[in-house]
C-alpha cells in the first residue's frame, strides 16, 4: 500500500495533497519538479530511465537529455543538493536516475500552529529587494525565472491547463528573451538565469522592461497556439525593443551576444567575453545601454575596468550616438582627463562627426608626446587614426605610410584584431594609390585573422574594403556580393556609421551596373540612416546619390527639390566633398536637357576635382561641359588630364568634338577607341555612354543598320536603363520595324518618370 505520506531527511512530502514540508514550514515547487520529486521518491526501490521521467513528466519520450538533466538540477537544488554531492537524487550513468536518500512512511497530519502552505502553483516567488554578489544574483534570477517558466507553462505536458492569458507589455517596452545557450549540458539553466541578469540590469538603468516572468508566459502561449493560425500567433510586442542573447563556450571563458530588433527595424549587436559568463553578460548589457544611448544602472560598479568603458564608448560610437559617447568620456576623464586613450576616442568621434582638422590636431599631439611612442598598441592606434584622417583628406601616400607603421608595430602583438584594423587601412590606401595586387594581399590577411579570433566586426570591415577595391579596379560585378555581405553584418550590429559607407559604396556598384531598382532600395535604406549619422560629409554623399538615382528614374522634380535644399547646406563643407553633388545635379541637369545648368553644375564639380581622383567620374564631368558648351555656342577647350588610364569618357568627348566640327572619319575613329576601352572594362554603364552617344550620331549620319548593332549591344539593359531603352526605340523606328517598334514603346513608358517620348518616336510606323 503506497504511504500518505513520506519522511527524508528534514522534509515531508504528501503526494496526496500534493504538498513539500521543510520541517514547519512549505516548500512551494513548481508542478514539473514537484511531479520529478514525487515519481523518484514512489519509485525509490530502482533506477527510473530518462524516457521513462520525460514520458511521465512531459507525455511523451521525444524530449531532450539537456531538459532531463535541467530538471534533475532544479530538484536536486530544492532539496540542498547538487550534482557533486548527489545525496538525494544519484545519476545511473547510461540510464537514469535513482533515489538515495533513506525514506520511512509518515503520517500526513501536520503541527497544529504550521501556517496552511498555499497550493502547489507555477508562480514566481517575489525576491526580496537586497543586494547580492553577482553570481548569488544570477543563481537567484535563474531560479526566479525557473519559476516563471512554469508559469507560463513551458514545464507542463499540452492539455494540463487551459492557456494563459498573455500578460501586457508596456508601452515602448524592450524585450528581453531567453538566451540561446551553446555549451555544456550543465550550462542550460544559464538560458533563464542571464536573460534574468540582462533584464535586471537594464531595468536598472531606468528602460521599461517587463518581467522575464510575463515574456516566458507569452512565449508559452505562442507555442500552444492553434496550428491552423497563419504564422502562429503573435508576440504581444509589435511596439516593443526585442533583445536577443546568445551564450557561447570558449576556450578560456563564455561570450555573451546581444541583439536588438526595433520596431522600425533599427539594430544593434554587441558581445562581451570573460571568464565568467555573469561577468560577460552584465559587460554585454552595459554595452548595449551604450549603443542605445543610456547611461549605466546607479548602481554600476564604478571600479569597472578602463577597458570596459572604453568599449562602451566605442559601443555608442558604432551606434552613431556620438553626444552619448562624449559622455561618456567625460565620465572617465574626470578621473583621468589628460589619459591618452580618452584622447584617442576623442580624436575619433571628431572623425566620426568630420571634424577633420580638430581630429587631425588632437592625434598630431598625442604623436609627438614621447610616453606615445613607448606603448605599441597605443603609438599604433594614433598611427592608424591619423592615416584615417589623411585617407579623408585623399592624403593617400601619407595614408599608406601611417597605416603601414602601424601594421609594422603591432605584427608581434598578441591581439589580432588590432593588427587586422591597420592591415585593412593600409589596404583601403593601397586602394587610394592604385597599388591594387598589395591592397587584395592585406585584406586577404586580415580578413583570416579577424575570422580566426572571432571578429565578425572585422570581418565586415574586410568585406566592405574588398568591395571597394574591386569598385576602384572597375568590376562592380565582382564587388556586389563582398559589400552586400558587409552591409547585412555591419547593419545587424547597428554599426550607423559602416553601414552608410557600405551602402554608398554599394549604390555606386548598382548604378554602374545600371541596376537602377537596386540603386533606389540601397538609396532607400541609407536615406533611412540619414538622421542617425553624425558626419555632415556622409550626410551630403547619401543625398547626392538619391539625386542621382531620382534622376535616372526620370522623378526630376524630386530629385530637383532634394538637390537644392541639399545645395543650401553646402556652406562649410569641404569642396573636395561639395563636388559630388555638383556632379549629381550635372547628372540631373543633362537628362532634363539643361544646358545652362549642367554647364553651370560640371563647372562647379571640375572646379575642385583632384586630379587622378575617380577618373572615370572626372571624365563623365568633362564630357557633360563639353556637351553644354556645344548646345550653347561656346565651346570652350576641354579639362586636361594628366597621367593615369585614358577613361572610356575622355575618348567619347574627343569623338563627339569631330562630329561637332564635321569630321566624321576621325569621330568613327574615336568612337571605336572609346568602345574598345569599354567593352574592355565590361562595366555596364560605360559600354552604355559610349555606345548611346555613337548610336545617336549614327542615326544622324543616316546609318541606322550600324546604329542597330550598337542598340543590340544593350538590349541587356533596355528594361532598366532608359537611355538604353530609348535609343533601341530609335533605331527600331529608323529600320522601319513595326512589331519590334511597338513592343519598345510599350516598355518604355515605364522608365520614362517624368520624361515625355519625342511625339515622332510615338508615331505610328503603319502607312
Amino acid at each position: 500500500m503506497t504511504p500518505a505520506a513520506y519522511r527524508f531527511g528534514r522534509f515531508r512530502l504528501i503526494p496526496s495533497r500534493r504538498e513539500l514540508w521543510d520541517g514547519d514550514g512549505p516548500v512551494h515547487l513548481p508542478r514539473r519538479v514537484y511531479d520529478c520529486l514525487c515519481h523518484l521518491v514512489e519509485h525509490c526501490d530502482r533506477a527510473v530511465g530518462r524516457d521513462e521521467l520525460a514520458a511521465v513528466l512531459w507525455g511523451h519520450a521525444g524530449v531532450s537529455d539537456k531538459q532531463v538533466n535541467q530538471l534533475i538540477v532544479r530538484t536536486r537544488r530544492a532539496l540542498g543538493d547538487d550534482g557533486n554531492a548527489q545525496a538525494t537524487i544519484r545519476t545511473v550513468a547510461g540510464f537514469g536516475y535513482r533515489w538515495a536518500m533513506p525514506i520511512e512512511p509518515a503520517a500526513p497530519e501536520l503541527p497544529a500552529d504550521a501556517v496552511s502552505p498555499r497550493p502547489v502553483m507555477a508562480e514566481a516567488e517575489t525576491v526580496p529587494a537586497v543586494r547580492r554578489p553577482l553570481r548569488w544574483r544570477l543563481a537567484a534570477g535563474a531560479l526566479l525565472v525557473i519559476l516563471g517558466v512554469a508559469a507560463a507553462g513551458l514545464l507542463l505536458p499540452a492539455g494540463w491547463r487551459p492557456r494563459p492569458a498573455v500578460p501586457p507589455a508596456p508601452a515602448n517596452a524592450v524585450i528581453v528573451l531567453p538566451v540561446e545557450v551553446q555549451g555544456p549540458a550543465d550550462a542550460g539553466w544559464m538560458r533563464l538565469g542571464l536573460m534574468d541578469l540582462v533584464a535586471e540590469r537594464l531595468r536598472g538603468a531606468g528602460l521599461p522592461v517587463p518581467p522575464s516572468e510575463s515574456v516566458l508566459t507569452a512565449l508559452g502561449a505562442k507555442a500552444q497556439a492553434p496550428a491552423s493560425v497563419e504564422g502562429g500567433s503573435p508576440l504581444p510586442w509589435a511596439d516593443s525593443l526585442l533583445i536577443h542573447g546568445s551564450l557561447s563556450r570558449l576556450r578560456a571563458g563564455w561570450r555573451v551576444e546581444l541583439a536588438t530588433v526595433a520596431p522600425d527595424g533599427t539594430r544593434h549587436q554587441v558581445q562581451s567575453e570573460r571568464g565568467d559568463a555573469a561577468d560577460a553578460a552584465r559587460i554585454a548589457a552595459d554595452l548595449l545601454l551604450a549603443a542605445l544611448g543610456r547611461p549605466r544602472p546607479p548602481d554600476a560598479d564604478e571600479g569597472d575596468r578602463l577597458e570596459d568603458r572604453l568599449r562602451q564608448v566605442q559601443a555608442a560610437m558604432l551606434a552613431g550616438r556620438l553626444d552619448h559617447a562624449r559622455e561618456l568620456l567625460a565620465d572617465i576623464g574626470a578621473n583621468a582627463p589628460d589619459d591618452p586613450q580618452v584622447r584617442v576616442r576623442l580624436a575619433e568621434i571628431d572623425l566620426r562627426e568630420g571634424r577633420l582638422d580638430r581630429a587631425g590636431s588632437g592625434v598630431e599631439r598625442l604623436a609627438a608626446e614621447p610616453g606615445t611612442a613607448a606603448v605599441p598598441s597605443l603609438h599604433a592606434r594614433v598611427l592608424t587614426l591619423r592615416g584615417a584622417i589623411a585617407l579623408r583628406r585623399e592624403a593617400c601616400d601619407a595614408a599608406w605610410r601611417d597605416y603601414d607603421a602601424a601594421a609594422g608595430l603591432l605584427a608581434q602583438q598578441p591581439r589580432a584584431s588590432e593588427w587586422g584594423n591597420a592591415l585593412v587601412g593600409r589596404s583601403l590606401a593601397a586602394t587610394c594609390r592604385h597599388a591594387f595586387a598589395e591592397a587584395a594581399s592585406d585584406i586577404g590577411e586580415a580578413r583570416l585573422r579577424f575570422e580566426s579570433v572571432g571578429d565578425r566586426l572585422g570581418v565586415a570591415k574586410a568585406d566592405s574594403y574588398r568591395g571597394m577595391l574591386e569598385l576602384e579596379r572597375g568590376r562592380p560585378a565582382d564587388a556586389l556580393p563582398h559589400l552586400q555581405a558587409a552591409v547585412e553584418v555591419h547593419d545587424a550590429f547597428g554599426a550607423v556609421g559602416d553601414t552608410a559607407s557600405d551602402l554608398l559604396a554599394l549604390f555606386d556598384a548598382q548604378a554602374l551596373q545600371l541596376d537602377w531598382n537596386a540603386a533606389w532600395q540601397t538609396s532607400e535604406r541609407a536615406w533611412a540612416l540619414r538622421g542617425r549619422i553624425g558626419d555632415p560629409e556622409q550626410r551630403l554623399l547619401i543625398g547626392a546619390d538619391r539625386v542621382r538615382v531620382l534622376a535616372a528614374k526620370g522623378r526630376f522634380g524630386e530629385a530637383g527639390e532634394l538637390a537644392a535644399g541639399l545645395a543650401a547646406g553646402i556652406d562649410g563643407l569641404r569642396p573636395a566633398v561639395a563636388r559630388y553633388l555638383h556632379a549629381a545635379m550635372a547628372d540631373l541637369a543633362w537628362r532634363q536637357g539643361d544646358s545652362v545648368r549642367l554647364l553651370a553644375a560640371a563647372s562647379l564639380a571640375l572646379a575642385t576635382w583632384p586630379e587622378a581622383a575617380n577618373e572615370d567620374l572626372r571624365a563623365r564631368m568633362a564630357l557633360f561641359h563639353q556637351r553644354a558648351a556645344l548646345a550653347l555656342g561656346d565651346p570652350a577647350p576641354p579639362p586636361t588630364f594628366t597621367g593615369g588610364r585614358v577613361a572610356a569618357a575622355q575618348l567619347v568627348a574627343d569623338a563627339e568634338r569631330h562630329a561637332a566640327a564635321g569630321r566624321p572619319a576621325q569621330a568613327d575613329a574615336a568612337f571605336a577607341r572609346a568602345l574598345a576601352q569599354a567593352e574592355s572594362e565590361a562595366v555596364p554603364a560605360g559600354v552604355a555612354l559610349v555606345a548611346v552617344s555613337h548610336a545617336r550620331w549614327l542615326l544622324a549620319e543616316q546609318r541606322p543598320e550600324a546604329a542597330s548593332a550598337l542598340a543590340g549591344r544593350l538590349a541587356g539593359w533596355s528594361a532598366q536603363d532608359y537611355d538604353c531603352a530609348l535609343i533601341k526605340l530609335q533605331v527600331l523606328q529608323a529600320l522601319g520595324r513595326y512589331d519590334a517598334w511597338a513592343q519598345a514603346l510599350a516598355a518604355l513608358r515605364p522608365l520614362a518618370g517624368e520624361r515625355i517620348v519625342p511625339e515622332p518616336l510615338r508615331a505610328s510606323l503603319v502607312p
